[in-house]
C-alpha cells in the first residue's frame, strides 16, 4: 500500500532576506514548504512500513524564494538513516536551486539497525560540504543537554566568517567550559558505555514494536533504522487528534508526543520514547494493553 504519509521529510524553510540598516537579514517568520503559498507540503512515502524520500516531491515544493533546507540525518521521527543516493540527491537538488543546507545530524550516533551506516553529508561531496552546515552534539548520545555544548562544522570560510560575525553580534560567542571538558570526554572515553546503552535500546525498539504489532489493538510501529523513539501508526483508531491525545492521557495514562507536531501529515501518530529502563517500557505496554 502506498502513501503520503508522515510530516514533511525535511523542513525547507522558505525565508524572506531583506536589508536593514545592518545589512541582511533572515525574517523571523519561517515557514516549511507546506505552509508557503498554499503550496503542497513535500512529505516522505510510506510503503508497506518503511518511508522513502522522493525526489521529484522534494523539488515540486521548492519555490523561487527558497534559500535554507534543514535536513535531519538521521531522520527525526521517522528514524530513516538516508542512503548515499538519497543524500547525494538532495545536494544536487539544493545546489541546483542555490540553497543553503543545515545538516542537524544530532541523532548520528543512535544508528540501530545493523545494515546501516549514518552519512554525514558534508563527506559527500566538496560542493556540499562548501554549501552547508552541520551540526553535531554529544547531548544526546552521552544525556549532556543540560550543559548546552553543540558543534557546527562550517567548511566555507566566507560562511564560517559570516556564522562568527552573527555570533558575535548577538552577544553569543562563548561556550560552556564544563560542556567542552564532557564532551571530550565522553567522545575520548565514552565508546563502551556508548555500545551498551544502543544494544539496550535496540533491544526496547524490538520488544515494544513485537507487543504492540502483535496484539490487536489496530496500532502499528513502524520500522526504525535509528533514534531511541518508537514512531506509532493509530490512524486505524479513526480517532482525531485530539481524542487520540485524550484517550491516551486518560484510559492508557501514557502521555505520548503527538505526531501533529511534527507537521499536519502526522495527525494519528503517536511517538513514544524507548530511551528508559525496561520496566518502564513494559509498564507503558501493560497500560496500552489495558486501555484498549
Amino acid at each position: 500500500m502506498t502513501g503520503h504519509a508522515g510530516m514533511p521529510p525535511m523542513k525547507i524553510d522558505l525565508q524572506r532576506i531583506r536589508r536593514n540598516r545592518k545589512g541582511r537579514r533572515i525574517d523571523r517568520q519561517r515557514k516549511r514548504a507546506a505552509q508557503c503559498q498554499g503550496d503542497a507540503p513535500a512529505p516522505l512515502v510510506l510503503e508497506d512500513g518503511r518511508y522513502r524520500f522522493d525526489a521529484a516531491i522534494f523539488e515540486q515544493a521548492i519555490r523561487d524564494d527558497t534559500r535554507l533546507f534543514i535536513l535531519s540525518n538521521p531522520h527525526n521521527p521517522t528514524g530513516n538513516v538516508w542512503s548515499e543516493d538519497d543524500l547525494r540527491t538532495m545536494g544536487e537538488i539544493c545546489l541546483r536551486h542555490g540553497i543553503l543546507v543545515i545538516a542537524d545530524e544530532i541523532h548520528q550516533d543512535f544508528v540501530l539497525a545493523p545494515s546501516r551506516r549514518h552519512l554525514p553529508f558534508a563527506s559527500l561531496d566538496p560542493r556540499f560540504a562548501a554549501h552547508s552546515l552541520t551540526c553535531t552534539s554529544a547531548s544526546k548520545t552521552f544525556n549532556l543537554a543540560g550543559l548546552q555544548c553543540a558543534n557546527l562544522i562550517i567548511s566555507d570560510r566566507r560562511l564560517r566568517d559570516t556564522f562568527i560575525r552573527q555570533l558575535e553580534r548577538n552577544q553569543f560567542n562563548v561556550v560552556n567550559l564544563l560542556g567542552m571538558v564532557a564532551t571530550e570526554a565522553a567522545y575520548a572515553q565514552g565508546e563502551p558505555w556508548l555500545e551498551a546503552m544502543l544494544a539496550y535500546i535496540r533491544a526496547n525498539q524490538q520488544h515494544f514494536a513485537v507487543t504492540v504489532n502483535a496484539a490487536d489493538w489496530g496500532l502499528r510501529v513502524h520500522e526504525m533504522d535509528a533514534l531511541y523513539l518508537a514512531w506509532i501508526d493509530c490512524r486505524p483508531l479513526g480517532l482525531s487528534a485530539e481524542a487520540l491525545e485524550h484517550f491516551m492521557l486518560t484510559r492508557a495514562r501514557i502521555w505520548f508526543d503527538k505526531g501533529q507536531k511534527f507537521g499536519a501529515e502526522g495527525h494519528g501518530f503517536l511517538r513514544a520514547n524507548l530511551g528508559c529502563p525496561r520496566a518502564v517500557v513494559d509498564d507503558a505496554l501493560a497500560r496500552l494493553a489495558g486501555a484498549m
